[in-house]
């Protein structure tokens, strides 16, 4: 692939399996990862599945995982758990069995409820293109713009035509939803992850639309685009909350310090963080970027 002129990264140890990553012309991301090691390198072949195992690169996210994830039932513990049970005798007056019900069980573990927020807020997200049947009828009937893919044939440089396409088409959506629902722009968040990123950029930074609240940027960096460029003198107040990972294979980790030196600069109240993640939302992010969404509409 390198030889015709792609763009491949190395290989990746990912543990369980190696990898390399690389995009096609529209941008796609593809993987292709060998079938070795396995998932046996770190538990019984007999014993997979029976507990949470994760990568050496997640190590610092379990205690939170095990927080959060919903508990599964192991159909192959459940079985040798209930053979057990059937096999065990059952005294007179001792927990197990009873008329007409199933084996007795710990008991069912409570439902977390998520905490309300203490002021209500609206969700509204644009639609990209259709990667499925019925998305587009989908997000036609939930009022969602259709914005056109941006081309990416330079990280960094997004393609003209297909860049003031999505600028044009984000810019009706959010001037439709914002009369519609009687929101202004001073009470709304623009956000994104990697293209979704640079288009909250575009639409944030633009002279031309007004200033938002706040710009929430995952994995992502302030285009350069013939024609454009970002204006921070015009929006006093103006912040953002950036993240960006070390192993980013796509955009790496340099697009999102320059943002941030970039937008500090230019007198932007800026909440930086980094981690060992790759191109994705790092879980561990989320905490940090939900409190800051709170206190960047808490000000109006």
């Amino acid at each position: 692939m390198r030889e015709a002129g792609g763009f491949v990264t190395d290989v990746r140890d990912r543990d369980y399996f190696d990898a390399i990553y690389f995009r096609e012309p529209r941008g796609i991301l593809f993987e292709i990862a060998t079938l070795s090691p396995g998932f046996a390198v770190d538990e019984e072949p007999g014993h997979l599945g029976e507990s949470l195992r994760v990568p050496k690169m997640h190590a610092h996210l379990r205690d939170r995982l095990e927080q959060t994830l919903t508990p599964v039932t192991n159909p192959r513990v459940a079985r040798r758990e209930g053979a057990a049970r059937r096999e065990r005798p059952h005294l007179p007056g001792a927990p197990g069995r009873r008329p007409g019900r199933g084996a007795a069980g710990p008991p069912p573990r409570p439902r977390r409820r998520r905490a309300r927020p203490a002021v209500a807020r609206r969700h509204a997200r644009p639609g990209a293109p259709a990667a499925r049947r019925g998305a587009a009828r989908a997000a036609r009937a939930a009022g969602l713009a259709r914005v056109p893919l941006v081309r990416r044939p330079q990280v960094g440089r997004p393609d003209p035509d297909t860049w003031h396409a999505a600028f044009a088409a984000l810019s009706a959506f959010h001037d439709e939803l914002w009369e519609r629902t009687g929101l202004g722009p001073e009470r709304t968040v623009l956000g994104g992850f990697s293209m979704g990123t640079v288009m909250s950029y575009s639409l944030g930074l633009d002279a031309s639309r007004p200033a938002p609240a706040g710009i929430l940027a995952f994995s992502g960096f302030v285009p350069v685009v013939e024609g454009w460029a970002p204006s921070f003198a015009d929006r006093p107040g103006l912040r953002a909350f950036i993240t960006h990972g070390r192993r980013d294979p796509i955009m790496e980790v340099g697009f999102g310090r320059r943002a941030s030196e970039e937008a500090e600069a230019g007198g932007l109240a800026v909440e930086y963080h980094e981690s060992d993640a790759a191109h994705h939302i790092d879980p561990a992010h989320i905490p940090a970027a939900v409190d800051w969404v709170g206190s960047a509409l808490a000000r109006i």
